[in-house]
């Protein structure tokens, strides 16, 4: 990925987004060409947090995904939305802790 540290930890200082950064390691592609044998989203509750900075993700292509999954699968997803970047568990956690708490 190009530019990890403005894409994935945009919102972070620059301290920490070279922490995490030094951090990354590779990962196979393969994976994302296994069909899904169990879909956890089929079975359970599922919140989906919009993170409006994201630049891995763009809001509009998050809501997309949202929006597919729901027609597809015929499920009910609850949205909720932040002002973060792609990492919310790390430059807001509160939010997403409230998040858990919220629909727990």
């Amino acid at each position: 990925m190009l530019e990890p540290e403005r894409r994935l930890y945009n919102d972070l200082p620059k301290e920490e987004q070279d922490h995490w950064t030094s951090e990354l390691k590779p990962s196979p592609t393969g994976p994302q060409f296994i069909p899904i044998s169990h879909a956890a989203y089929l079975h359970y509750p599922v919140t989906y947090l919009f993170c409006e900075r994201d630049e891995v993700l763009p809001l509009g292509i998050q809501q997309m995904m949202v929006q597919k999954v729901t027609e597809r699968a015929g499920i009910s997803i609850e949205t909720e939305t932040c002002t973060a970047g792609h990492s919310p568990f790390l430059s807001q956690p509160e939010t997403v802790l409230n998040l858990v708490k919220i629909r727990a």
